[in-house]
């Protein structure tokens, strides 16, 4: 296969595609129950289940310590992320890395071509 501009373009298409899904599935995404609160009378609270480690009163200067979490209804989760298969991102990154530069690559080339386009 001759190593045309094209060919280069669509290698680096499929490198960087490649190491796009290497690298989703490297990865799981799952909630926890540590949580930021901001409730609804400027009150923020850093929660672990429905207890809150720290609340921060309205003012900005007060902190409770070890109360119950303010609205933790209306709370989000935190994400926890793991890395399940490193070798997955790794090879990911590398993948990407070569795409990139072969994209590089095939762009300089066909600037030295000079080939503009036309009205």
């Amino acid at each position: 296969m001759k190593l045309t501009t094209y060919n280069l373009q669509l290698l680096a298409i499929v490198l960087n595609l490649i190491g796009t899904i290497l690298i989703f599935y490297s990865f799981q995404a799952s909630s926890s129950d540590f949580m930021l609160v901001i409730a609804k009378n400027n009150r923020s609270a850093l929660c672990v289940g429905r207890a809150a480690m720290f609340i921060m009163g309205d003012d900005g200067h007060s902190l409770s310590v070890g109360t119950d979490c303010p609205e933790w209804e209306n709370g989000r989760p935190t994400a926890v992320i793991n890395t399940e298969h490193p070798n997955f991102a790794k090879a990911g990154i590398i993948a990407i890395v070569l795409g990139s530069i072969i994209q590089l690559s095939s762009l300089i080339k066909s600037k030295n071509k000079k080939t503009y386009f036309k009205n």
